[in-house]
């Protein structure tokens, strides 16, 4: 008998722990590689639509995989005269914002 109340108490642990009813749902985040953008922590197959902030606005829609993740070359802009603004925003509803800032560049 024991045993078997023993089995049932790890049992309900687990079934009570955090995260072990379904899929659990990370934060959306944006981070560069190099000149790629790398976005996590979105819906699985969730559009996501992007916009590249500088002098203009760039726009770019793209498709997450299925665990949530997408990856897209950044939009050309002059990296030693102004910064840019990267913003995702899912069709589900996630937002993600990242900023690269200007580089010192050495003069001509």
């Amino acid at each position: 008998m024991r045993p078997f109340l023993a089995a049932a108490g790890i049992s309900l642990a687990l079934g009570l722990a955090p995260g072990a009813g379904g899929v659990t749902h990370a934060t959306p985040k944006l981070r560069l590689a190099g000149q790629i953008v790398l976005g996590s922590g979105f819906h699985a197959r969730e559009r996501v639509h992007l916009r590249f902030i500088t002098n203009k606005a760039h726009l770019r829609t793209v498709t997450t995989s299925a665990r949530g993740f997408f990856s897209t070359p950044l939009a050309p802009f002059d990296s030693c005269n102004s910064a840019i603004i990267v913003k995702a925003a899912g069709d589900a509803g996630d937002t993600a914002k990242m900023k690269v800032p200007r580089v010192n560049c050495l003069p001509k």
